[in-house]
């Protein structure tokens, strides 16, 4: 039980902690939302070492995941009910907040948890695993690629972009299999990695319905996963 609210308590506290980074005022850095893009790979970078160790039971960390979720949204209800809420949230987590989040939309961090929790319940761990590797680390490299190089834009997303989610979910996926399945040697590896970056690279470029990324990358990633490795035996 003191795991289980450990784990909770961490989410929460790794936002606050995250959202203290300061952004600079220059214009191109404000876009970048680097704050953001490091929450991102924090969040999940935590959420996939706890779900490597011991700690928690299949049944526990889906309950932590649900929890997290839970209490976000729940926060995010009480702050849209009570304006003084709402000023103290917004002070403190405006670093890593989107304009439309600050006026009163969802918070992203809301469907990256639901999406954690859903992606957990509905595929094995490994495929999990994978599938928040590319939400924290092949999305950023997109976010971060795609505006610093191009101004080319296709829609909200770009071609550099997902270039650069190409090569964040292979980097992060190959440096995760040798360091956490050594047993499965180079060769494999890099093998999976390859097609977790064009995986990766398809469900970052994919707009589905306009729902928010953080919900629809993890979900597109994990079915993806699900349907084609039965063909090229990839995992």
């Amino acid at each position: 039980m003191v795991v289980f609210f450990t784990v909770i308590g961490s989410v929460i506290i790794l936002q606050v902690l995250v959202s203290k980074t300061k952004r600079s005022k220059d214009k191109n850095s404000s876009d970048l939302h680097i704050a953001r893009r490091i929450q991102h790979m924090v969040t999940g970078g935590f959420l996939i070492y706890i779900s490597t160790t011991n700690l928690l039971s299949r049944t526990a960390s889906i309950a932590a995941l649900v929890s997290s979720t839970v209490w976000f949204y729940s926060m995010h209800l009480l702050r849209l009910r009570y304006p003084w809420l709402n000023e103290i949230l917004v002070k403190h987590f405006q670093n890593i907040a989107r304009p439309q989040e600050i006026a009163g939309g969802i918070p992203g961090s809301f469907f990256f948890l639901l999406a954690s929790s859903i992606s957990y319940v509905a595929f094995n761990l490994q495929i999990f695993q994978l599938a928040l590797l590319v939400l924290s680390f092949g999305d950023p490299a997109a976010a971060i690629v795609g505006i610093s190089m191009s101004s080319n834009l296709a829609g909200n997303k770009t071609t550099i972009g997902s270039i650069g989610a190409f090569f964040g979910s292979f980097a992060s996926v190959f440096l995760f299999e040798i360091l956490h399945m050594p047993h499965r040697g180079i060769d494999a590896s890099l093998y999976t990695g390859i097609v977790m970056g064009v995986i990766g690279c398809f469900a970052e470029r994919l707009n589905v319905f306009g729902l928010n990324d953080n919900l629809t990358i993890p979900l597109i990633t994990g079915l993806s996963i699900y349907l084609l490795n039965p063909i090229f035996k990839f995992i």
